[in-house]
């Protein structure tokens, strides 16, 4: 749609990293699953089968599946204050600890058939962000997997860029390919992304996306937005 201009097609690899993440999520305080008085409608949760497509393609990116060795350019962008300002608990990383992150993102494909992609730029092959998706207890809004959230899951549509490639549209273009993969290929009917309050640049990509502010929350312990949209 639009810049995207997806073009789907099977992934070759699946790295299968059994590492443990250096730092697992924090737990933060429960959030209401209620909006204006009125339960939120989902879609029940449950484990995704294995997506027959975890690759795409759009205009300039090639959006797949991460591996261990992505964390050589991602390290870049992790290592940078201003880029991890708003994710997480915005601490820093090294490159082991990124790696230690990819090997978690993969086994989150694993428990929940979907997850993270790295953002490798056609032009150079250079992995510049990652984007993709994370499920969370919207009860406890703590990282999680379907089969333990169950309907209290929620599944967040998120995007990082490395800051020296900010401000040419890359998050925007790498978010509109998830969010058509994520409800043609997983039939996802409501997708959300979690902003931190003076993140002006995630809230313009997440509204043009499609995604709306519908109320406050407490994940990582730290107040943010969240944007929703309902497919």
């Amino acid at each position: 749609m639009g810049l995207c201009r997806a073009r789907y097609r099977a992934a070759r690899v699946a790295d299968r990293a059994r590492q443990r993440p250096l730092a697992a999520p924090r737990g933060a305080a429960r959030g209401d699953s209620r909006r204006d008085g009125r339960a939120v409608r989902r879609r029940p949760a449950r484990r995704l089968g294995a997506p027959a497509v975890t690759t795409i393609e759009t205009e300039r990116l090639l959006l797949r599946k991460p591996r261990l060795e992505d964390a050589a350019d991602l390290a870049v962008a992790y290592a940078d204050p201003e880029t991890v300002r708003y994710i997480g608990d915005g601490s820093t990383a090294t490159r082991e600890q990124v790696e230690q992150g990819i090997a978690f993102w993969l086994e989150r494909w694993e428990a929940n058939g979907v997850g993270l992609f790295s953002m490798e730029r056609h032009e150079d092959g250079r992995v510049i962000g990652r984007s993709g998706f994370l499920v969370w207890d919207g009860g406890a809004w703590e990282v999680a997997n379907f089969a333990d959230a169950g309907e209290r899951a929620e599944v967040e549509l998120g995007w990082l860029v490395a800051r020296e490639h900010w401000g040419q549209g890359y998050a925007t273009e790498a978010a509109l390919a998830m969010r058509d993969w994520g409800i043609a290929e997983r039939g996802f009917t409501r997708l959300i992304s979690i902003i931190g309050h003076s993140n002006a640049r995630s809230v313009r990509v997440a509204e043009k996306i499609g995604e709306r502010y519908e109320r406050d929350i407490v994940p990582w312990g730290k107040p943010a937005m969240l944007y929703a949209l309902q497919a």
